[in-house]
């Protein structure tokens, strides 16, 4: 009776409802963005609008009961929020060549709507490639939406 008593609680505690998982950032969109709950450090994140660096992401929990996912950094660092930055001074161009306005928002070959243009984070060390084309440099690959220029972002 006691192997069978304590294979039953074996068993029920490896059934555990938290479970690491390894950071797949599209795996967790589709999988949990919609239904659970993101908490990167300890602060509650829309997870949509966030991009980490993978190579400083410490461990991923699972909860399941309560609906949550826990993300722990390996080192703090404070998330750029699109809108805090002046963009026209980041990619260096000339004061004749800052006529017009960042009409579109490009990240990871997502364009983001003009109601999530200013909600993304980013965490700077996670930024591969960043750019501001200009008008003319966005037409000529194709793209003639709007008159003023497009923030490309590429991250890790």
């Amino acid at each position: 009776m006691k192997p069978a008593f304590l294979l039953f609680l074996l068993t029920l505690a490896s059934g555990c409802a938290i479970q690491n998982i390894k950071y797949d950032r599209d795996k967790i969109l589709r999988k949990y963005s919609d239904t659970y709950t993101t908490f990167i450090d300890q602060n509650k994140e829309d997870f949509k609008s966030v991009y980490l660096d993978r190579d400083n992401i410490e461990s991923i929990q699972i909860d399941r009961k309560k609906k949550a996912l826990k993300i722990t950094q390996i080192k703090q660092v404070d998330l750029l929020e699109i809108r805090q930055v002046n963009w026209d001074s980041i990619n260096g161009t000339k004061e004749s060549e800052r006529k017009g306005r960042i009409d579109m928002v490009v990240v990871n070959a997502v364009i983001l709507t003009i109601d999530d243009r200013n909600k993304p984070k980013i965490d700077l060390n996670a930024i591969l490639a960043m750019k501001i084309m200009q008008q003319e440099e966005s037409k000529m690959v194709g793209c003639n939406r709007g008159d003023g220029r497009i923030l490309l972002i590429i991250t890790k």
